[in-house]
């Protein structure tokens, strides 16, 4: 007589089954962590077209560009916070970052960010201002209800303590902080006097708490403003309150969120850094110097 085949008994199939869910167990986050490690590097190559955009704004003009434009009218150059045109200092380096076409044939900056002339403009996606890491949506509308492109980068304002007192010193007309990127800045390489390496030019800002940036502009009409374009170093990245977190820094990443340094290093601070480090590196001529790398490197 032949012998009768014999397959899988149930235990054996059940057996089987838990150790193939056990393996993707085990590997899910290690796929996981390839993927972040992907977007990490992605959103760190983000910051290094800017450092180079920035280097050659500052070689053709002598000056970085401004963290955003405010005056009374576009014809009366009286500064004034919320004032025209808005302009964000990511427009300017536009034509160094491979979008002279969107600068010079989409947007007219000639005009008022939110004249109806810019409408198409300022809604455009760039994809080398998002992270990969990012959940926000593409676009967003301000609190003036102005549509405008989302981004996840943007310039470093100054920190608190130094920035309360510069603005002291100009009254209410113009913003103006203690970092490198303010209303109507024109800041040179010989200014900064604590050194490139030692001070940041441009951080991470992911959508949290619904809150969005955008690399077009400081809308005249939205009540956040300025803090939609460049951020302050008041306490360390990712605060866990939404009036920290609109005006400062932070991420998707696991504890970490990247800058950009004057001299075009992009490195992650840690959540956890020491929070007058972290001020330090946020100011241009405060006399401080931060041993090492960037914090949390």
């Amino acid at each position: 007589m032949s012998k009768r085949s014999r397959g899988f008994t149930l235990v054996e199939l059940l057996v089987v089954i838990a150790i193939i869910g056990v393996l993707i167990a085990l590997l899910l986050p290690a796929v996981q962590a390839a993927r972040e490690a992907a977007r990490r590097a992605s959103c760190a190559n983000n910051l290094k077209q800017f450092g180079i955009a920035l280097h050659m704004h500052h070689d053709a003009k002598g000056h970085l560009p401004a963290g955003w434009l405010g005056y009374e009218s576009m014809t009366d150059r009286t500064p004034k916070s919320q004032g025209v045109p808005g302009w964000a200092w990511a427009v300017m380096i536009l034509p160094h970052m491979e979008q002279k076409s969107l600068f010079e044939d989409v947007l007219d900056v000639n005009l008022p960010a939110n004249d109806a002339a810019n409408l198409t403009g300022r809604k455009t996606v760039l994809k080398g201002f998002r992270c990969p890491s990012d959940v926000g949506e593409d676009t967003f509308a301000d609190t003036g209800n102005l549509e405008l492109a989302t981004a996840n980068y943007v310039g470093v304002f100054g920190d608190a303590v130094s920035t309360s007192a510069a603005q002291s010193a100009v009254g209410a007309a113009t913003t103006v902080g203690a970092g490198a990127l303010y209303q109507n800045s024109q800041v040179a390489f010989g200014e900064i006097a604590d050194g490139l390496s030692q001070t940041v030019f441009v951080g991470e800002r992911a959508v949290k708490f619904d809150y969005y940036s955008t690399w077009v502009a400081a809308p005249p009409s939205d009540s956040h403003h300025g803090a939609r374009v460049v951020g302050l170093a008041a306490v360390p990245p990712n605060p866990q309150t939404v009036a920290d977190y609109r005006h400062g820094f932070g991420s998707q990443h696991p504890r970490t969120t990247h800058f950009l340094s004057g001299d075009g290093a992009v490195r992650a601070v840690n959540d956890d850094v020491d929070p007058n480090v972290f001020r330090a590196l946020a100011t241009i001529d405060g006399g401080d110097t931060v041993a090492g790398t960037l914090a949390g490197d």
